[in-house]
C-alpha cells in the first residue's frame, strides 16, 4: 500500500467514526431533550400504563398495534425504571445506537469499498426518520434493526454445517418475527433466495438442513400471526380506512395506478431515506427537489447486482416486491413510517451504485465524483444539523407541546373547570395519569359529529351537561391553519370559537389551550 492509500484510508476511518460518533449524539441529544409524547405514543403509553404483561397479548386500544416482545420490553422498562418519557423511550434509543454498527458490519460483509461504505454510513447516522424514530417510543427503529439482524446473521450462518450454529441461526430467526411483523418479508427473501442457490448448485445436503432451520422460522412466525396479528391487527378493517390511499395498486395500471409509483418514489426518498432537497421548497418548484442522483445510483445497484450478483439482487429487492404485494392486497401501507425497515435494503442498492460510480470515474476526476456523491448525502446532514439548532421544531408536524400546555393548565385553571381535547391530543390522557392531575376531562374526536346540526347539536348539549354551565378549557393537538375548516383541528377549535366565548389561550408548537365561556 503506497502513502497515498495509506492516507485515503485513514481519512475514511476517521470520517467513518466522526459520523458514528456524531449519529449517536445526535440521538443522545434528541432523547435528552424529552419533547412530549406524540398522540400515538400517547396511545401506546397509556396502553402500557394500563394493561400487565398478559393483557398486551389482546388487541391495544386506540387502534394500535405492535409487536408482543417490543411491548414487554416497554413494559418491563416503565416496571424498572416508571412511567416518564425516558422510559418509554429508551429501548428506540438503545436499538437505534446499535443500529449504526450492525448497518457498518452489513457494509463491511458486503465489501463496499470505503467510499461507498462512507456515503452510507452519512445518510444512515443523519436521516431524519432514523434520528426520530430512536427516540419515539414506537417500534420502527427496532424494525430497522431486524432487517440488518437478519441479513448479518445470513451472512454469518449460510454456509454453517454445525448444529449448534445452525441452531443458533434458526432460533435467532424464529425471535425476530416477535419483535418486528415486516421482517417477515426479509427472512421469506432470505429463505427462498438461500434454498434456490443450494438447488441451483444441487447441494442436497445443506439444501434440506436449511429448510429445516427456515421451517422453524416460518412456524414461529405463523404462531405469532395466528395468535397476535390476525386477532389484533387484522380483526378489522381499521389498516385500510386509515391508509387507503397508500396500498400499492396491482395490475391492470391505469394512469393514476402509475402516478401513484410516481409520487410514491419521490415519497419514498424524502422519508424514510432523507435524500430529497425539501428543505429548499422556498425557493425551487417540488418535482426539483428530488434526488435525482439518489434514484441514479439505486438504480445502477440494481442492475449491477442483477448482471453480477444475483444473489445480492434477490435478498435486497425481493423483500420490497414482498411488501408491494402485501400493499397491494391491503394488508401492509407502503408508506412513511412503514418503509422505516426496508431501509438498508435501499440504501445498499445507493451504495452499489455509489460504488460504481465511483470505480468508473475516479480515474478521470476524483475530485468531481467526490463532489457528485457529497452532493447525494447533503440533506440528511443538513436536516440533522438544522434539527440541533432548531430544537424546539424537530419531528415537524408530529411535534406537539402538551407538556406545555399543561404547564400553562396548572397555572390557570381551576379545580372545578372541566377539559375538552381532540383526539389527536390523547397523549393529554396519559400525561393526566402519570402527573396524578386527575382533571376531568372528555374526548371529543372532532369527527362528522361535528358536519351536521344535529351532531353539533348533541355535541353542545354534551359539553353544557360535562361543564356543569360553567367555564371550561379546551385542549386541541395538532398543526392548526388560519384557513376555517382546512382540517379537523382548525374545524374542532372553530366550532368552540363559534358557540362559545374565549376568554384566554396558550399556544406551542402543536398545542393550543384555551379557555371558554357559555354565551
Amino acid at each position: 500500500m503506497n502513502i497515498n492509500q495509506d492516507h485515503i484510508s485513514r481519512v475514511f476511518k476517521i470520517s467513518c467514526l466522526g459520523f458514528i460518533v456524531y449519529g449517536i449524539f445526535i440521538r443522545l441529544f434528541h432523547f435528552v431533550s424529552n419533547r412530549s409524547l406524540y398522540t400515538d405514543e400517547g396511545y401506546l403509553g397509556y396502553n402500557l400504563l394500563a394493561r400487565n404483561f398478559r393483557d398486551l397479548a389482546e388487541p391495544l386500544d386506540a387502534n394500535q398495534h405492535a409487536p408482543l416482545f417490543f411491548l414487554w420490553i416497554e413494559k418491563l422498562n416503565m416496571s424498572l425504571f416508571g412511567t416518564s418519557e425516558y422510559a418509554l423511550r429508551l429501548f428506540p434509543l438503545i436499538i437505534g445506537i446499535l443500529s449504526i454498527f450492525l448497518f457498518y458490519y452489513l457494509c463491511k460483509q458486503l465489501e463496499f469499498n470505503q467510499v461507498a461504505t462512507l456515503a452510507g454510513m452519512i445518510v444512515f447516522t443523519t436521516a431524519f426518520p432514523l434520528v426520530y424514530y430512536s427516540s419515539e417510543t414506537k417500534q420502527y427503529i427496532v424494525e430497522l434493526a431486524a432487517t440488518l439482524c437478519s441479513y448479518l446473521l445470513y451472512y454469518h450462518f449460510n454456509s454453517e454445517k454445525r448444529f449448534s450454529a445452525l441452531s443458533l441461526y434458526a432460533l435467532s430467526g424464529a425471535l425476530l418475527v416477535w419483535f418486528s411483523y415486516p421482517v417477515i418479508f426479509i427472512l421469506v427473501s432470505i429463505s427462498f433466495v438461500h434454498l434456490l442457490m443450494l438447488a441451483l448448485q444441487k447441494k442436497w445436503s445443506p439444501f434440506f438442513v436449511m429448510a429445516i432451520v427456515y421451517a422453524i422460522w416460518g412456524i414461529s412466525f405463523l404462531v405469532n400471526f395466528a395468535v397476535i396479528i390476525l386477532p389484533n391487527s387484522l380483526k378489522t378493517n381499521t389498516i385500510v380506512d386509515m391508509w387507503t390511499t397508500e396500498f400499492a395498486p396491482l395490475p391492470p395500471y391505469s394512469i393514476n395506478d402509475i402516478k401513484w409509483y410516481g409520487i410514491m418514489i419521490f415519497k419514498l426518498f424524502h422519508e424514510p431515506l432523507n435524500l430529497n432537497w425539501t428543505f429548499l421548497e422556498s425557493w425551487f418548484p417540488y418535482p426539483l427537489l428530488f434526488s435525482f442522483l439518489g434514484l441514479l445510483f439505486m438504480v445502477w445497484g440494481t442492475c449491477h447486482y442483477f448482471k453480477k450478483e444475483k444473489e445480492k439482487l434477490g435478498l435486497f429487492i425481493l423483500p420490497v416486491l414482498i411488501a408491494l404485494i402485501a400493499s397491494g392486497v391491503h394488508r401492509y401501507p407502503f408508506t412513511e413510517r412503514f418503509l422505516v425497515f426496508l431501509v438498508p435494503n435501499f440504501l445498499i442498492l445507493v451504495c452499489c451504485g455509489v460504488e460504481q460510480f465511483y470505480n468508473k470515474f475516479s480515474s478521470y476526476s476524483r475530485p468531481i465524483v467526490l463532489i457528485v456523491i457529497v452532493w447525494l448525502v447533503i440533506p440528511p446532514v443538513f436536516t440533522s444539523v438544522k434539527d440541533i439548532i432548531q430544537e424546539e421544531q424537530f419531528g415537524g408536524w408530529k411535534r406537539r407541546e402538551i407538556k406545555k400546555g399543561i404547564r400553562y393548565l396548572s397555572e390557570h385553571k381551576k379545580n372545578d373547570e372541566f377539559i375538552f381535547i381532540n383526539g389527536v391530543a390523547y397523549s393529554f390522557q396519559y400525561y393526566n395519569k402519570v402527573y396524578h392531575l386527575n382533571w376531568p376531562y372528555a374526548m371529543l374526536w372532532n369527527g362528522d359529529e361535528l358536519n351536521n346540526q344535529v351532531g353539533q347539536k348533541a355535541v353542545l348539549d354534551d359539553i353544557y351537561t360535562k361543564s356543569s354551565g360553567k367555564k371550561f378549557w379546551v385542549i386541541v393537538a395538532g398543526d392548526l391553519s388560519e384557513d376555517v375548516g382546512a382540517n379537523h383541528k382548525d374545524q374542532f377549535l372553530h366550532f368552540f370559537k363559534e358557540n362559545f366565548n374565549q376568554l384566554q389561550y396558550y399556544k406551542a408548537k402543536g398545542i393550543y389551550v384555551g379557555q371558554f365561556s357559555h354565551k
